[in-house]
């Protein structure tokens, strides 16, 4: 699956403030690097200036091949500020743009920064409810830094026409379906806010000039209701889109936070023509009368949250949404969503069992430790698996529902799910050194600043989100710059949109701050290994892949090979963090004939989120940056790294020796081995996805199985006939959870016969019929009677028994779970 591109992270959490903009991204997570990996790229660039720190509001950092510029409000008189450098320079020029108002303590105020095709820099902000449109654009190409002036930066009057731009909200400027450059804002049509539009624009780099990206109407229009909050994203061809409608109060007047209602999308391929998720019109303006775009009729009070929603897309670009509304006892819940083409509506299905509510309600920038958030982390789009992370907070902690729910794109079922489950399955990323906050930079303010009383509040460490200078392309595969940027600074928290005052009355005006750049960047050395891995070949002598053990490695420093009855064998793991010196290689020859795009996984352990990475790199390629998501727990990970979560590839030559490395990054991590294999052939390793077969079973090549082939009997062959064995290692006695990949095109071809070889047992187990989700696409399912699987050490063996023609089996993936001792049992 794929989705927009964000910054890299193992969970991606949505910003808990109900009052954002539409079309609001996520905000970054942390990833700490140590000081000794980064050297003198992991440092503060310079101070760009003092800015307000009255309140949090939105900053906005643009980096290109050659410069940098950022958007912010001074410390001195709270105007918008643009301040820019080239990179090669720590020497930044500045021009403060004062013929607008001073921001207010509005955390809406945010600001938008964006350089279009030809150049030219496009500014907006400061626009809550602004009387007038406040657009810059730079009245020449920035080419250099040093073009930074007082004339620089130039007001346009209108973007679409001042009489729709008298009460102006929310500027957004985004990408279209085929990477047009477009803006988006709210304007009210009538004094008392309760009408109003959403305007999309669309800009023209040669006229240097905006036009209405739909032909005319405006995207969305109301009267008598609040408005309409949408979050678009730009993915396959299209521009998506999901909003829902914030309606009045029970006595009429304007809606808060608790008054938002039913859940909906739509999308376009042209900007024109907009269609539901089944490609039936919807007609420009969308209104609270446009219900055919429904995802979720969620009423007004029933947990719909504006900002939350996140949206995701499966292998072949379905839309899936995961969100939060409330249950029929009032709790804080969960769900999914994805359109059912058999149907024509959208299946909704609850995620979470919480037993905690969000109460969140009132107007301004929410705020306040109970809230509830969700987010996928996209996993590969061959798989047909997701993660979605769920944190639902309460006064006293996390709620137990919280934490990472393993899904099946498809059917939305969870296959694995909290409390209590740290089974977590993620996939290749976009090959990226580094992203987030320095090591020490700390969430906590070093300030140590009070406001006075009635309500002490202290400074607070607020950052940009981290950008990178435009991607690159490398063998086909986008590949973003080692070098990463953020602005940081430090201000007091949200007050609700209100000044702070003192009991006099007296408006509190707290001391300006440093706005600081950093950047990170990683430069390591390339260690050389001796000896040779050969290449897994079937029975016929046809090359599978490379499997690269411990046994095999070339270790140095503190990395070394271990023994532990939860790993499948010998594993590696430092003892140390990062050091040149901590690394395990391997070399391997491409034969000829078999260059091309090959993937890498394995089989990894991870602690906790202090000890749960490795660095990967393949010769002098990019660094990967490989967090596990496991925790306490030996499963099979692709290799990860990188924010945009695409499916990424090594280019290897052939008729050539290679080099794999893997540094230690954090000590106690730990590698069982990695698995290195033909992108779309034989992913997993053979023992996850190898067979024998008889009686009538084939094998079919298929490049959407994760084993390279699909296993079953030919529809229109005899029922009951057919057989396939396969046998999955297990190192340690404890309860396991077996998974099968399947695929059942119909009810009357959606079943096998299964049975179990447990390594304490002397024969095969009875059959079980195993029944399959129906639907084109391969899934995931926990195999049947396979949920808590007690084994002892040595292997288990599985036999598939063909029951209807049709069905379809990939692959096994056999996960650990927890250790019992002797006379325990599986709950």
């Amino acid at each position: 699956m794929t989705r927009r591109s964000s910054v890299r992270c193992r969970w991606w959490t949505l910003a808990a403030a109900l009052c954002v903009g539409p079309f609001a991204t996520s905000a970054p997570a942390r990833a700490d690097f140590p000081d000794d990996v980064l050297g003198k790229n992991q440092r503060l660039i310079a101070p760009v200036d003092s800015v307000w720190s009255g309140h949090p509001v939105g900053f906005a950092l643009v980096t290109t091949q050659t410069l940098q510029l950022a958007a912010y409000y001074n410390g001195r008189d709270r105007h918008i500020t643009l301040a820019a450098r080239d990179l090669d320079s720590d020497v930044w020029f500045r021009t403060t743009l004062s013929d607008t108002r001073a921001v207010g303590w509005d955390s809406h105020n945010y600001l938008a920064m964006k350089i279009d095709s030809a150049g030219y820099v496009h500014l907006s902000g400061n626009m809550h409810y602004s009387e007038t449109m406040i657009y810059y654009r730079s009245a020449q190409p920035m080419t250099s830094a040093a073009q930074m002036s007082a004339s620089f930066m130039q007001r346009v009057a209108a973007v679409l026409g001042a009489a729709q731009e008298n009460r102006v909200t929310y500027p957004t400027f985004l990408a279209g379906p085929k990477g047009e450059f477009l803006f988006s804002y709210r304007n009210h049509s009538d004094a008392g806010l309760k009408s109003g539009s959403l305007y999309l624009a669309r800009y023209e780099a040669a006229a240097k000039a905006f036009a209405a990206a739909t032909g005319g109407p405006a995207l969305f229009s109301w009267s008598g209701a609040y408005s309409a909050y949408p979050e678009c994203i730009a993915n396959g061809g299209y521009l998506h889109c999901v909003f829902m409608w914030r309606g009045l109060t029970d006595d009429g007047r304007i809606g808060e936070a608790e008054d938002n209602y039913r859940l909906s999308y739509m999308r376009t391929a042209d900007l024109a023509n907009w269609t539901d998720a089944f490609g039936r019109p919807v007609a420009l303006p969308v209104t609270p009368a446009t219900t055919s775009t429904t995802v979720d009729d969620i009423p007004r009070k029933g947990g719909l949250a504006n900002g939350q929603p996140a949206l995701s897309f499966d292998r072949n670009g379905v839309p899936m949404l995961a969100y939060h509304k409330y249950d029929a006892g009032g709790k804080s819940q969960i769900h999914l969503a994805r359109p059912d083409a058999a149907t024509g509506a959208w299946r909704s299905v609850q995620l979470t069992r919480s037993v905690s509510r969000w109460d969140f309600s009132g107007g301004g920038t929410v705020s306040g430790s109970g809230k509830a958030d969700n987010s996928f982390a996209t996993d590969d789009p061959l798989d047909g698996l997701s993660t979605v992370a769920v944190r639902i907070e309460t006064s006293s902690g996390e709620d137990p529902s919280s934490g990472p729910y393993i899904i099946d794109d498809t059917s939305l079922t969870a296959l694995f799910s909290p409390p209590g489950s740290t089974l977590v399955y993620t996939a290749p990323n976009t090959p990226l050194c580094a992203s987030g906050p320095v090591a020490g930079d700390s969430d906590v303010s070093s300030s140590t600043y009070r406001t006075p009383e009635p309500i002490p509040a202290k400074m607070e460490v607020r950052r940009s989100s981290v950008v990178y200078p435009p991607p690159v392309e490398l063998h086909n595969y986008p590949v973003l710059s080692r070098l990463h940027y953020y602005l940081r600074w430090e201000t007091l928290p949200s007050n609700r949109d209100g000044a702070r005052t003192t009991q006099d009355g007296a408006e509190i005006l707290p001391p300006a701050s440093d706005l600081l750049l950093y950047r990170t960047a990683c430069d390591f050395p390339r260690p050389a290994a001796s000896g040779r891995v050969p290449a897994t070949a079937d029975a016929q002598g046809k090359p599978l892949g490379f499997m690269f053990k411990p046994s095999a490695a070339t270790l140095s420093g503190s990395m070394t090979r271990q023994a532990d009855a939860g790993a499948f064998g010998e594993h590696l793991v430092s003892t140390a963090g990062y050091a040149p010196a901590n690394v395990a290689s391997w070399t391997f020859d491409i034969a000829s004939g078999q260059k091309g795009d090959y993937a890498l996984g394995g089989a990894a352990f991870a602690q906790s989120a202090g000890d749960d990475s490795f660095y990967v790199q393949i010769d002098d390629g990019l660094l990967l940056d490989w967090h596990l998501t496991g925790r306490n727990v030996w499963s099979y990970e692709p290799v990860s790294a990188g924010p945009t979560h695409a499916a990424t590839a090594f280019a290897l030559s052939d008729n050539a020796t290679h080099t794999l490395r893997v540094y230690a990054r954090e000590p106690g991590a730990k590698l069982e081995y990695l698995w290195l294999s033909k992108v779309g052939r034989n992913k997993l390793p053979p023992s996850y996805g190898a067979s024998e077969i008889a009686d009538g079973f084939v094998e079919t090549a298929d490049i959407r199985a994760v084993s390279g082939h699909a296993v079953g009997l030919p529809q229109g062959s005899a029922a009951n006939t057919g057989v396939a064995t396969y046998r999955l290692p297990v190192p340690v006695r404890g309860c396991y959870a077996l998974l099968g990949r399947t695929q059942a095109p119909n009810p009357s071809a959606d079943s096998f016969y299964l049975s179990y070889l447990r390594p304490q047992d002397a024969s095969y187990g009875p059959a079980q019929t195993w029944s399959l989700p129906n639907g084109a696409d391969w899934t995931w399912r926990v195999a049947q009677g396979g949920g808590n699987l007690l084994l002892e050490p040595g292997a288990l063996g599985l036999k598939v028994a063909g029951r209807e023609s049709g069905s379809r089996l990939d692959a096994f993936m056999l996960m650990f779970k927890r250790p019992v001792g002797a006379g325990g049992a599986c709950d």
